[in-house]
């Protein structure tokens, strides 16, 4: 579902023909309510990002309760409690076995896993930066 700012793998295209009408949504859309209307109708996430500079849309797809499949690289490791990297974070080459223990255990993700992304929220992390900037400039004033 997400935005794509360079060419399409090939390998998108190929999962999207083999899967056909199964595919709920294949690219991007415009609309933020139909992005997250079909977060909250997910079960799971999955990335397979060789680049991403924080992981915003996996902190979406979590505090909407996709249980996450998440390589063990990258900032993933630190949009998940350490007491469940072992259950949703993959190692190189592990995606296959990972997802599959995902999709068959078919439990919903602890309510810990949202509760903990919620940290990364804008009214949360406003105010820290709000007391950030205050405490440098009354730094930079004494000096």
């Amino acid at each position: 579902m997400g935005e794509n700012f360079r060419q399409q793998p090939e390998e998108f295209d190929r999962a999207r023909e083999r899967l056909g009408a199964r595919v709920a949504q294949f690219g991007y859309l415009e609309r933020f309510a139909d992005y997250a209307r079909l977060l909250w109708e997910a079960d799971v996430q999955v990335s397979t990002a060789q680049q991403d500079f924080f992981g915003i849309s996996t902190c979406e797809a979590i505090y909407c309760g996709c249980a996450p499949v998440l390589p063990r690289r990258l900032n993933y490791p630190a949009l998940i409690p350490p007491a469940y990297h072992d259950d949703h974070l993959y190692d190189e080459g592990c995606l296959v076995e990972k997802l599959r223990h995902v999709l068959t255990t078919r439990r919903k993700p602890p309510r810990t896993l949202r509760w903990f992304v919620s940290q990364f929220d804008w009214s949360e992390m406003a105010p820290r930066y709000d007391d950030l900037f205050e405490r440098l400039a009354r730094a930079r004033r004494r000096s």
